[in-house]
């Protein structure tokens, strides 16, 4: 990561420490990490960096994030943003990916027993589904989560009985194979 950024990660943590009254521990405690991880890059010891994963929790806590310029394709970051229909809700940092990857808040029941549940963000990489990928598919203005049976059947993982399975309709996108599931919060 080129100094800039470095600089601008530091600068965005002290920011977040002096804004809330924290103390690195609280916030690394917040962040379920150890208190080194904020403590070692702000007294710049050994050109030490915070992992992605480190980053990404402690925006999650703070509810803010470093504002990194991503300049090549060279750059392991990749910030995700997840949206709510067309509001941005949040944004994550992961490494990247081939494809484009995208991020999106679910709202709904379409796949709870499978573990994804309303308030959840997934990340969605746009290539064709093959069967028995677990996939997004936006429904008018909502987000559903199915498992892709027979390259046009959708099988949900739901309580809510008004989810049942059936061949996509024209009113269906798939938006792609989702890799990844996030809880909107972990603390």
């Amino acid at each position: 990561m080129d100094k800039s950024n470095k600089n601008k990660i530091r600068v965005w943590m002290r920011q977040v420490l002096d804004q809330n009254g924290w103390t690195a521990r609280e916030w690394a405690t917040k962040a379920k990490t150890s208190p080194t991880n904020i403590t070692r890059f702000l007294n710049n010891q050994h050109d030490y960096l915070p992992s992605l994963t480190t980053i990404a929790k402690l925006s999650d806590v703070s509810g803010t994030q470093p504002n990194l310029e991503i300049a090549d394709d060279k750059s392991e970051l990749r910030w995700i943003n997840i949206m709510d229909n067309d509001t941005l809700v949040d944004r994550v940092a992961i490494s990247k990916q081939t494809g484009v990857v995208k991020g999106y808040l679910v709202l709904t029941e379409s796949y709870n027993l499978g573990g994804i549940m309303p308030g959840d963000y997934i990340l969605v990489e746009e290539k064709k589904p093959e069967i028995n990928d677990l996939i997004a598919i936006k429904d008018k203005d909502k987000i559903l989560i199915w498992k892709l049976a027979d390259g046009r059947l959708l099988i949900p993982k739901s309580t809510n009985p008004n989810f049942e399975p059936h061949k996509i309709t024209k009113d269906e996108k798939i938006l792609g194979v989702i890799f990844e599931s996030r809880k909107t919060r972990w603390d």
